[in-house]
């Protein structure tokens, strides 16, 4: 009985560290991928939602982040993108108590993968967000890579533009 116990035990642990093996990205057919990071230091919330729209209004998107979970690598389809609002938290209640409008964009060609860069919060005054955009990508590449088993060795540099 004890040895039934412990060898279950042993299979359990093996299995629990095979889902923290990196993953490959989800990415539909068609779709190319996009890595970048949401830098949310500068402000005062701890995780939310950043709203992103293709310009023809055909296809959007909602990428959680975090102080703990910046960096993202998600398939998208190529095309003109705006990101357009945020919505967070300063605890892990409700992701409406903080909404920022943004107008920043990137595009995504037909390139498999596209780096867009770390886009910063800055808060201003009332509701105002300040942007900017910083090529991090040798960083956001190396943490990408713990996470997920397809991140390529290299990618198109196309950075987001503040509006």
């Amino acid at each position: 009985m004890i040895r039934a116990v412990g060898l279950l035990m042993v299979v359990t642990v093996l299995a629990g560290c095979g889902a923290l093996r990196p993953q490959p990205i989800d990415v539909a057919p068609g779709q190319r991928i996009v890595l970048g990071r949401i830098d949310l230091s500068a402000m005062d919330v701890t995780h939310g939602i950043v709203e992103v729209v293709r310009q023809d209004g055909t296809y959007n998107r909602e990428l959680t982040v975090g102080l703990d979970a910046a960096e993202f690598a998600v398939g998208m389809p190529p095309g003109r993108y705006r990101i357009v609002r945020f919505r967070g938290a300063k605890d892990g209640r409700t992701l409406s108590e903080f909404i920022r409008y943004l107008n920043v964009g990137f595009d995504v060609g037909d390139e498999p993968v596209v780096y867009i860069g770390t886009l910063r919060m800055h808060s201003g005054f009332g509701v105002t967000v300040r942007t900017t955009v910083v090529d991090e990508m040798e960083a956001t590449l190396r943490v990408l890579r713990s996470r997920y088993s397809d991140v390529p060795a290299t990618a198109t540099r196309a950075l987001m533009i503040p509006g």
